[in-house]
């Protein structure tokens, strides 16, 4: 496993935690911090032992944006330094939305900037009751821009355009109702349901985990109807024909469990 400065990963029972490990500044993401959620996105993309990935932060906060001294630098940079910059960020979330593991953010305290943007790019995400969320780039004439993409597909255009115009601070509450996160919990509930929805997802085929994934995303993509009907029909045709797809069909009429099914108690009672 890869050794990182910025970030703490933990591997147990298939599950690999990603921990935002800046605690001092509330995990605000910096260039290395970036670069370090890449590599690691990257990578886990092709390592069989990781089924679900999680994503939390050490301290007092998930993730309370752009770090002051980063800020400071990018200031001082000029456009095709600030785009490359730009770019990995980019590169980063859209790692996250498009890794074929499913991806949970856990969040509390501070969700700011370049944090809402994990939140959104990932499958579930769960805040705690204290979690305070705030898209507040404008206030500092700047954009969200990087994390619009996913914002703007978790909660749509009219929700996107409340919450990035406006700029004010939103609870736990007001998140879970404009469909930002799934849950609401306190501390102790979360690590109950985080364990529901990981002993869920390792009972699921991994590979037909990652083929409905990249099936959601593409319809994005998708215009026309007849376009639609031939990738889907194409997508379970494949599923279908697969070996995961003939044990799975076989493991159900026989009334048996398919080899990739864990049911892991530890999980299920953390």
């Amino acid at each position: 496993m890869a050794s990182y400065n910025t970030i703490e990963i933990q591997e147990e029972s298939s599950i690999a935690t990603v921990w935002l490990n800046r605690p001092e500044v509330h995990n605000a993401f910096n260039d290395e911090m970036i670069h370090e959620l890449l590599d690691f996105f990257t990578k886990s993309q092709t390592n069989d032992q990781i089924r679900v990935i999680v994503i939390r932060g050490r301290g007092k906060s998930f993730c309370a944006g752009a770090d002051l001294k980063w800020m400071q630098t990018a200031s001082e940079l000029d456009y095709k330094q600030n785009y490359l910059e730009s770019r990995t960020l980019a590169q980063c979330l859209y790692a996250v939305y498009t890794s074929p593991k499913p991806v949970i953010a856990l969040t509390h305290g501070s969700v700011m900037g370049g944090g809402n943007g994990l939140v959104a790019a990932a499958d579930f995400a769960m805040a705690v009751e204290n979690s305070q969320f705030a898209f507040s780039e404008v206030k500092l004439g700047l954009v969200p821009a990087v994390i619009s993409p996913y914002v703007f597909r978790k909660i749509g255009e009219a929700r996107s355009r409340e919450l990035m115009l406006l700029a004010y601070t939103f609870d736990a509450a007001e998140a879970e109702y404009f469909g930002f996160v799934n849950r609401i919990t306190n501390e102790p509930e979360q690590e109950y349901y985080l364990g529901q929805i990981t002993e869920k997802l390792l009972q699921n085929n991994p590979t037909a985990l990652a083929s409905t994934k990249k099936l959601l995303q593409k319809l994005n993509e998708i215009q026309q109807p007849e376009e639609w009907m031939k990738y889907t029909s194409e997508v379970i045709a494949k599923a279908r024909v697969s070996s995961e797809g003939q044990e799975g069909m076989k493991a159900f009429l026989n009334k048996k469990k398919p080899s990739w099914y864990i049911n892991n108690e530890k999980i299920r009672h953390r």
